[in-house]
């Protein structure tokens, strides 16, 4: 019969991953692995973001590892994809320190690693942090989108700055449109300064 190749492999990793099927889709992988195919880091970073999604992170982070063994360069959606799972275990300092090995490991974020870390700051209620990484971006052109902007409007809001709230709102408006989000952050403290009657 036929032997599978590595365009064969990738597809039906997929199509395990598409359909949740976790297990299957590792086990697929170390036989393409076993069987001298190479994976690409496309099918690696989806398992790596199926295996948080399903509340296994201790298997996606081993997964992280196996990349080197695997002569796999991460990419940014690898490292976007651990700073999303750090996010949502609540492991801050640990998604700050993956963040800063990144440069150094030839990655340079983009965007979507900006705002991941952004949220990470100002859920740590380390607000000037973020307002910090907001300049950064810049720095490395890197342009904040409406995410950035809400995430530093409500860390501000959080902690009753409304003045610099809205310098960002104006920053905002300056570039992009606000969405329904950014209007439904500003409210609240509209409204607890008394600027509503």
């Amino acid at each position: 019969g036929l032997v599978p190749d590595s365009i064969t492999y990738n597809m039906m990793i997929k199509c395990f991953a598409n359909a949740g099927k976790v297990d299957e889709a590792v086990q697929l992988l170390n036989e393409m692995i076993e069987t001298g195919c190479d994976p690409d880091v496309i099918i690696v970073n989806s398992l790596i973001d199926m295996l948080y999604k399903a509340d296994r992170p201790d298997e996606a982070w081993a997964m992280f590892r196996r990349m080197k063994d695997m002569r796999l360069v991460p990419s940014v959606v690898t490292y976007n994809t651990l700073l999303a799972g750090l996010r949502k275990e609540g492991k801050y300092i640990a998604a700050f320190q993956l963040f800063d090995s990144m440069s150094a490991r030839g990655c340079p974020p983009n965007t979507i690693t900006f705002n991941t870390v952004l949220d990470c700051h100002c859920k740590n209620n380390e607000v000037d942090s973020a307002v910090k990484i907001v300049y950064q971006m810049t720095e490395v052109k890197c342009y904040p989108d409406v995410f950035t902007y809400n995430t530093i409007i409500s860390g501000l809001i959080k902690e009753n700055r409304l003045r610099e709230a809205f310098w960002f709102y104006h920053q905002m408006r300056k570039v992009l449109y606000p969405d329904s989000v950014t209007l439904c952050t500003l409210l609240p403290g509209i409204m607890k300064e008394g600027l509503i009657d």
